[in-house]
């Protein structure tokens, strides 16, 4: 058939693994944790191995009765005396103090355990402060306390549980109308009795435009954006992109509506830094189908995609093309948005902007098809 199969024979000590999954992501973790993968290790410089497969960075100190092995630890770490750590991560400026056991976790940056805790199996975020005589199995922890949170979800001040169903979570927003529409600052703030998703809550409420970015919230759009352009320019998975995405979204403690919001923005980010057409943005948008069908999963997700959209719009306005109408005939098209989701949205705009009038012909044009589908009924 003229087709060449290449090959690399491997020893039989060695194998070869890819990473599809959160299983093969772990394997493969410890793996190169335990020195395995040599040359793929942990960098040395400015670090020291101690026995024990035990790697710590500067300034960090482990007290002489600590009982660590299979760790590594990064800069300016404090370990005191009784404390038992096997097969986990423990980042820079964190404080770990005395009768600690920690085994195959990953403790972020600036964390503090308390004496006495026990911590297995655990994702511990940036900041997280966990009290004495804490017991903690299979749990990702969050610093910062979740819009939504049961008595049994809070560990501490500044220790959190992390939802894992994320419909729900989402749901629950929507139905208590935390998700706010996108304004721009010339924008007119209207109060609605509908509690849809799509309305304002308040006078005292500010739009999304208003609010400040947090830095790590600028961080993950970054750090998508990498993603994303990596991904296209070498064709990988989707599904790795999306392993990417979420590892992300908890090294940063970015929200779900985060999430969905900065997937959106920073796939319209990669046309829109430099426009080539309709034809290159179609490809784009196809190739990526995936990832969004991932996040935008109901009509919380909508809104914020709407949002996305609007928010590119208003900060590109400098571009002549019509991009606008193009995306949400396509996302429309494609089905990752509702007739009802793009209407409910059209309602909460400011006809006087020019985005409005950017979007008019669209929305009208879907008015104008649901009533015709009213008629025939």
């Amino acid at each position: 058939m003229g087709s060449t199969l290449y090959l690399h024979l491997v020893k039989e000590n060695q194998y070869g693994g890819a990473v599809t999954n959160w299983q093969n992501y772990q394997a493969i973790s410890w793996e190169v944790q335990d020195r395995w993968a040599y040359p793929l290790v942990p960098p040395l410089k400015g670090n020291r191995i101690l026995k024990n497969n035990v790697v710590i960075g500067e300034n960090t100190v482990v007290a002489e009765n600590a009982n660590v092995s299979t760790c590594i630890f990064g800069e300016n770490v404090s370990l005191e005396g009784n404390t038992h750590l096997e097969n986990s991560f423990i980042m820079s400026n964190c404080k770990i103090e005395h009768d600690v056991i920690i085994n195959s976790s990953v403790i972020g940056p600036n964390c503090t355990i308390e004496s006495g805790s026990k911590i297995i199996n655990t994702v511990l975020g940036y900041g997280v402060q966990i009290p004495k005589n804490k017991e903690i199995n299979s749990e990702l922890i969050q610093a910062r306390k979740p819009d939504f949170c049961e008595k049994e979800e809070i560990i501490g001040k500044n220790a959190f549980i992390i939802k894992l169903d994320e419909e729900d979570y989402e749901t629950k927003l929507y139905k208590s109308s935390l998700l706010l529409p996108l304004t721009s600052s010339n924008q007119t703030k209207e109060s609605s009795d509908e509690d849809d998703g799509f309305s304002d809550s308040g006078d005292e409420d500010l739009s999304y435009t208003h609010s400040p970015v947090p830095d790590d919230t600028k961080l993950f759009f970054t750090e998508v954006i990498d993603s994303l352009t990596r991904g296209f320019e070498d064709e990988l998975q989707c599904d790795n992109l999306i392993l990417e995405i979420n590892s992300s979204r908890y090294a940063y403690n970015v929200t779900v509506k985060e999430v969905n919001f900065n997937v959106v923005k920073a796939i319209l980010h990669m046309y829109l830094r430099q426009p080539t057409g309709q034809r290159y943005f179609s490809q784009l948008l196809s190739y990526f189908s995936p990832i969004l069908k991932n996040y935008i999963r109901n009509e919380v997700a909508m809104v914020d995609c709407l949002q996305a959209i609007q928010d590119a719009a208003i900060t590109n306005e400098e571009i002549k093309e019509n991009w606008v109408l193009f995306v949400l005939k396509w996302f429309y098209s494609k089905d990752h948005l509702s007739e009802e989701a793009i209407l409910k949205w059209g309602k909460t705009l400011d006809s006087k902007t020019k985005f409005a009038g950017q979007v008019k012909p669209f929305l009208e044009w879907l008015e104008e098809a649901e009533e015709a589908s009213s008629e025939d009924e």
